[in-house]
């Protein structure tokens, strides 16, 4: 067997498999020969050369059968870095996946979408995680839960139901309000202050009372 370069030319998806061609050994072009993989009994691992990618092969005498080992660099298809801490893959739609051991940075620009599952959980452990959506952020999950505090910057909405009394909020301290009024279907508070119930009483030295004039 023979180490030699070579240029994939054709490729055979379902086997795994390409032909390619040795521009040393006068163009000749092998057989369909396989790809080598990492693993492929019990954990799985595929990774297929596209046409036009330079490979080192270890083929028999005649260059028909064979092994594709490797893609290697060349002139032409040069190293996208150049940085030894870099674990780095860049895919054909510009989406990059690198880990800079030398910084302790992982990081994904990812250009489609992004869709993980776990059967049991999905555990982050982290000082600070933040979310940044463009649009919102949705949590489709029938129930939420904050171990501590929660400071909200904008407003809440609580359109769903809670038992049978509606869109509810339920707590066992204080809401206050430090620069604005509560409000329910009819009226805020502040409104009810200014609102009172003219009515007399009996005076026990005779007559009457005169009616209230002060709101609440």
């Amino acid at each position: 067997m023979t180490g030699i370069n070579g240029i994939v030319v054709a490729r055979d998806p379902a086997k795994c498999k390409v032909r390619v061609q040795f521009p040393d050994r006068d163009e000749l072009v092998s057989d369909w020969i396989p790809v080598g993989q990492r693993k492929t009994l019990g954990d799985f691992d595929y990774w297929l050369p596209d046409d036009g990618t330079q490979v080192y092969c270890l083929m028999d005498e005649n260059c028909e059968a064979g092994v594709v080992l490797c893609a290697i660099y060349s002139d032409v298809d040069v190293p996208p870095v150049a940085d030894g801490n870099l674990f780095y893959k860049k895919f054909s739609d510009g989406t990059i996946i690198q880990y800079d051991r030398a910084g302790h940075k992982l990081t994904a620009d990812i250009k489609g979408e992004i869709d993980a599952k776990a059967d049991i959980q999905a555990v982050v452990t982290s000082p600070l995680v933040k979310a940044i959506a463009s649009t919102k952020v949705v949590c489709d999950t029938p129930l939420t839960e904050c171990t501590g505090n929660l400071s909200v910057a904008g407003g809440i909405t609580c359109i769903g139901s809670f038992g049978a009394s509606g869109g509810a909020i339920s707590t066992p301290g204080t809401i206050e309000s430090t620069g604005g009024d509560v409000k329910d279907s009819i009226r805020t508070m502040a409104a009810d202050r200014s609102i009172y119930n003219g009515h007399t009483h009996n005076d026990p030295q005779g007559g009457s009372t005169g009616q209230p004039n002060q709101g609440m």
